[in-house]
């Protein structure tokens, strides 16, 4: 198992410019792993989710999953999350995909006529902040200023939907 990371993190590695001193170290491997993450170019796709599979520690093949899982269309996201070997990371992962879902569907101006209701059960503080943050609802902003979950959300979603 470990020569195919050692073989996923060179051929990443590589196809970005980098130097990796020691393939064992999680930091390095993460350095190698951001940077393809930043690239999003199809070539590095393949070679990080070979690394995934077979990374040894699952809190950074999560890492790198969760932030796959927000530069992917929506109907690659279930094969990311296979790749995760612990099923609670998978799990966490899943809920992950479902807020994106949606922060996808809420990324839109509502259209004219445009029924508004908000009942966010089950949105996950990480779902609602990004909401607060870059939703261009009126109505969605409103919700979250009077009943987001924590403070922070309360006062981003307030300042964005007061008038300018």
């Amino acid at each position: 198992m470990t020569e195919f990371l050692h073989q996923a993190v060179a051929e990443l590695a590589r196809l970005h410019g980098e130097e990796i001193a020691d393939w064992t170290d999680e930091h390095e491997r993460w350095r190698v792993y951001r940077r393809a993450l930043q690239d999003r170019g199809v070539h590095a796709m393949d070679p990080l989710g070979r690394a995934v599979v077979h990374e040894r520690d699952a809190a950074l093949a999560l890492t790198v999953v969760l932030r796959v899982l927000e530069l992917v269309p929506a109907g690659e996201r279930a094969a990311w999350i296979r790749r995760l070997p612990q099923p609670g990371d998978r799990d966490y992962a899943d809920a992950r995909a479902r807020d994106l879902a949606v922060l996808d569907a809420l990324a839109e101006p509502a259209g004219d006529g445009e029924e508004e209701s908000y009942a966010e059960a089950g949105w996950s503080d990480w779902l609602q902040l990004r909401l607060a943050e870059t939703s261009p609802r009126r109505r969605l902003l409103e919700h979250l200023a009077a009943s987001g979950s924590t403070k922070r959300i309360r006062r981003i979603a307030r300042e964005r939907a007061a008038p300018q």
